[in-house]
């Protein structure tokens, strides 16, 4: 038995580092994009064609990975860079969430308007209405919009003495 992670710093855009099947998306605008890779069996056939994203969900071998830390084969983490954008939203997740929402469903709460303790605590609270199997783990955080620039370019600030 091991333990999926992921590890995500956002000095220079997006680095992660993850095993498992624990993922990172980011939100821009009204698209969320994956950006990790499940590294499981069904992640696997998906891969090759021979499951769909929604066939994987609910297949009976949904939660055999095929990395995590404390497995006696070791571990390969994935890492991964992605460009951000201000007001992109990065989220990390366990399996607990994405198995229990749609792809789809996951997009139109992160949408929403709000601290980003609200769209978190609705995708939490929904996993678990769908029954809520395993751990449903969530960490939502946004691109902050650049400074506003004090002096526009082209004006001009003088003081007199």
């Amino acid at each position: 038995m091991g333990r999926a992670l992921a590890v995500a710093s956002l000095v220079s855009g997006l680095e992660t580092c993850h095993v498992g099947d624990v993922r990172c998306y980011i939100q821009r605008g009204d698209v969320l994009y994956q950006v990790t890779r499940d590294h499981s069996t069904v992640a696997a056939l998906v891969e090759v064609g021979e499951l769909t994203s929604e066939e994987a969900r609910v297949h009976p071998n949904k939660n055999e990975v095929l990395q995590a830390i404390g497995m006696p084969s070791g571990v390969w983490p994935d890492v991964n860079h992605a460009d951000l954008a201000p007001r992109d939203r990065i989220l990390l997740c366990s399996d607990g969430l994405w198995e229990a929402l749609p792809q789809q469903d996951i997009e139109s709460v992160l949408v929403s308007d709000g601290t980003m303790r609200q769209p978190v605590t609705q995708l939490v609270d929904r996993a678990n209405d769908e029954g809520g199997h395993g751990n449903i783990t969530a960490i939502l955080c946004e691109v902050p919009p650049p400074p506003r620039n004090q002096n526009p370019v082209g004006s001009e600030t003088s003081k007199s003495a």
